[in-house]
């Protein structure tokens, strides 16, 4: 198995971050389903994995994850098979290695797009799924008074349009707020 592994949230996600790899010469396959990982372990290709997360409640979201990262480890592991009479060793292992330019360490949470990476501090985590969530309930107002204008077969006024994305801007302005009260 080869020892670059991506667990994106969705397909795009996988699609896209797996594309980058391919652009620089490495071979990568993209996982659609996480469930049949197995089938591709023995893979020499950079795995690009769609977890299928993004509607998960963030503790199952954390779960599948964390599944899949344990699945990846034990694999990259049992590939590491050493022959006595071999003129291969293995150098380093859990260490450090540079993605587009950023270094990425053992353990380290990270968001990556077609732009480059970017660790995530482990200690923001929860603020961030938690911003992520409120920046979702923040557009309900347009969402729901929209699906509920179109489920009746009527049509938006362009008055309540402008209501409700106004209600949407005080709620991410009361975020914003929230964040900045954090730092």
């Amino acid at each position: 198995m080869r020892s670059i592994a991506i667990i994106a949230d969705d397909l795009t996600g996988a699609s896209d971050t797996g594309i980058q790899f391919r652009k620089h010469g490495l071979k990568t396959k993209v996982v659609v389903d996480a469930n049949k990982l197995d089938l591709f372990l023995e893979s020499d290709e950079v795995l690009a994995i769609n977890s299928n997360t993004r509607p998960l409640k963030y503790y199952n979201a954390y779960r599948k994850v964390y599944e899949i990262s344990c699945i990846l480890k034990k694999a990259f592991y049992a590939s590491c098979k050493m022959v006595s009479h071999a003129n291969i060793r293995l150098v380093d292992f859990d260490c450090s290695v540079n993605i587009f330019g950023t270094k990425i360490y053992p353990g380290d949470i990270i968001f990556c797009d077609q732009y480059g990476a970017l660790i995530i501090p482990e200690g923001t985590l929860y603020y961030l799924v938690e911003a992520c969530r409120k920046i979702a309930a923040a557009e309900l107002p347009v969402i729901q008074n929209c699906k509920a204008v179109i489920l009746n077969g009527k049509k938006a006024k362009a008055q309540d349009l402008v209501l409700w994305r106004k209600q949407m801007e005080q709620l991410r302005l009361e975020l914003k707020e929230e964040i900045k009260s954090l730092n």
